[in-house]
């Protein structure tokens, strides 16, 4: 292990140990449990991913796959899970991409913003919208992409200037 990140290699070549699993019952359901040794490389191997959303069109795994690529030039190849509810995972291998695709958009795709954000141990593909509203400031513009949450619960994005 190099610095506070584990290698992708490193991952696929985890042992578990026994005290590493534990397997019993509860409420008359068979449980699996993993030591936190475990939860730890798990989480140290999703360094570098961003959750990804079209807000407002469902798009499919080869265009983002495209997109992404256009717009964001990555140095490295990427790799893109598609996942429940219209999320994606995207996997950059250089930390200058990571950086790159979460502070320099709004990404626009077909008219629609992609949301970006880190992923985290509390992700879930549940929320039907992203739950973190972005800010992104340029010059003396701002945009904010955000949820409204309502019946409808629809999404808003808006553009301020320091004129009003």
């Amino acid at each position: 292990m190099r610095g506070s990140h584990m290698h992708e290699k490193e991952v696929d070549d985890l042992q578990l140990l026994e005290r590493d699993v534990t397997v019993g019952m509860e409420d008359a359901m068979p449980s699996i449990h993993f030591s936190d040794h475990v939860h730890q490389t798990l989480y140290e191997s999703m360094y570098r991913t961003i959750v990804v959303k079209l807000l407002g069109r469902k798009i499919g795994y080869r265009a983002l796959s495209n997109r992404i690529s256009s717009l964001w030039k990555p140095l490295t190849p990427i790799f893109i899970m598609d996942l429940e509810n219209d999320y994606f995972l995207v996997k950059l291998q250089m930390e200058v991409d990571y950086i790159h695709a979460l502070t320099e958009g709004a990404w626009i795709v077909y008219g629609y913003y992609l949301t970006v954000q880190p992923w985290t141990e509390y992700f879930s593909t549940f929320q039907l919208f992203p739950s973190n509203v972005v800010l992104l400031a340029k010059g003396n513009r701002m945009l904010c992409v955000g949820m409204k949450r309502g019946k409808n619960e629809r999404k808003n994005a808006y553009e301020m200037t320091d004129d009003g």
